[in-house]
């Protein structure tokens, strides 16, 4: 009897642990009540177009800072100390190349989480055509990063659904593409793009022209791929045929005076077609680093700026037809000072709370002299203070987009 009771206890003591688990998984399964999730969100318009709208910069951010030094540094266009990718000693440990690469892979994967959440959790309130455009600006940015991974890295796996992947638990398996695949992939990634997205969009945001003007530069590049000296006469048609339908079709036109572009009023110009858009923010990640990376000590009041002793190469200025050396300056390309100070540059769009900044004086003043080049970094620079003025005299502290595409690219290609 004294058995049968213990045996008795134990088997309520276990029916009630039992219970405890259930009601305390039951507690911690609960649904949040006070945030959204990926079940309760995508319910509409606005927020499905919310859903895409990180992916144009806080993922960027780290290979922002690479790609940088691969396309100016690397190319010769950009004094950078001693810097690997000025010396050519690069190897696969680099931090800004490893940043950059694990980069390019979260935009995919943020791109291909809103393509799969759009079709699988978009509320019925959603109107079709946002679901398109949205998709479609994600198809875009996914063809960027891998326009990017291509030509930086070569082959790359193609990673077309990342849940996928992860289900089948081959990711580890995944073979990389042929670099002529990668590009086919492109292509038809933007061509998908271009069926899904309208042929205008909000200020800023992402339209068919961006996508057609992203094809038109795929082709421009591919159409030199594996060639010796020349370039393949189908592709370079197909790059043609793309950038004249955005000129003549798109309604856009070039701004009268070059500098125009870089400047806060004009961050969604009509000359651009497709950029980053940093902002000032509590959220890191979220804001534009070239400012920091490429400013002299100085220019920001608050001490965000570190790439002084920097510059322009002696071999870009010369292209400009100036010679550092020289007190006079030539300004016979109006894109020169846009590009690079030089000795006895003046900005009036720098500084404007302080009458403008004059870059001699500024070395003078401060009695330091910050380039090795004789020029230092103008592009993508804001001021101090991140501090410009509208013409009604309104600030703006936006820091500036970056265009990756434009009207002007275009033409010139």
């Amino acid at each position: 009897m004294k058995r049968f009771n213990n045996i008795s206890k134990y088997l309520i003591f276990t029916i009630l642990i039992s219970f405890g688990f259930v009601s305390c998984e039951e507690f911690l399964s609960r649904p949040t009540e006070d945030n959204y999730t990926v079940d309760n969100f995508y319910q509409t318009d606005e927020q499905c177009f919310q859903a895409v709208n990180p992916v144009y910069n806080s993922p960027w951010y780290d290979f922002q800072r690479g790609f940088f030094k691969i396309g100016e540094v690397l190319s010769g266009n950009y004094y950078w100390g001693s810097s690997p990718y000025l010396t050519f000693t690069i190897n696969s440990t680099d931090e800004d190349l490893v940043n950059m690469s694990a980069s390019l892979w979260s935009v995919n994967a943020y791109c291909n989480g809103i393509i799969e959440n759009i079709d699988l959790k978009a509320g019925k309130d959603v109107k079709e055509s946002t679901k398109n455009t949205v998709k479609g600006e994600a198809l875009v940015w996914k063809a960027m990063a891998y326009f990017y991974l291509v030509r930086c890295f070569g082959e790359v796996p193609i990673i077309h659904n990342n849940s996928a992947e992860i289900a089948s638990g081959n990711y580890n398996n995944v073979y990389k593409a042929t670099i002529p695949n990668v590009y086919d992939y492109i292509i038809m990634t933007l061509e998908k793009a271009i069926e899904w997205l309208p042929a205008s969009n909000q200020p800023g945001r992402i339209d068919r022209y961006s996508a057609y003007g992203l094809l038109s530069k795929v082709y421009l590049t591919k159409s030199g791929y594996g060639m010796s000296g020349t370039r393949n006469a189908s592709d370079l048609a197909k790059a043609a045929e793309y950038a004249k339908k955005v000129i003549d079709e798109s309604g856009r036109s070039l701004l009268p005076v070059y500098s125009d572009v870089f400047r806060l009023k004009n961050n969604f110009s009509e000359e651009s077609l497709l950029a980053w858009h940093w902002v000032v923010s509590n959220n890191w990640t979220s804001q534009n680093t070239l400012q920091s990376d490429l400013g002299i000590v100085g220019f920001d009041e608050y001490g965000a700026t570190w790439g002084g002793y920097a510059g322009p190469s002696v071999d870009l200025q010369q292209a400009f037809g100036e010679n550092a050396l020289s007190l006079t300056r030539n300004n016979n390309d109006a894109r020169r000072k846009a590009t690079m100070m030089m000795y006895g540059d003046k900005y009036d769009y720098f500084w404007v709370d302080k009458g403008g900044f004059d870059y001699t004086q500024f070395a003078v003043k401060s009695m330091e002299y910050q380039s090795a080049t004789g020029a230092n970094e103008v592009k993508h620079l804001v001021g101090n203070d991140n501090l410009e003025r509208t013409p009604s005299g309104t600030c703006l502290r936006r820091r500036p987009l970056v265009r990756l595409c434009s009207l002007a690219l275009l033409r010139t290609s």
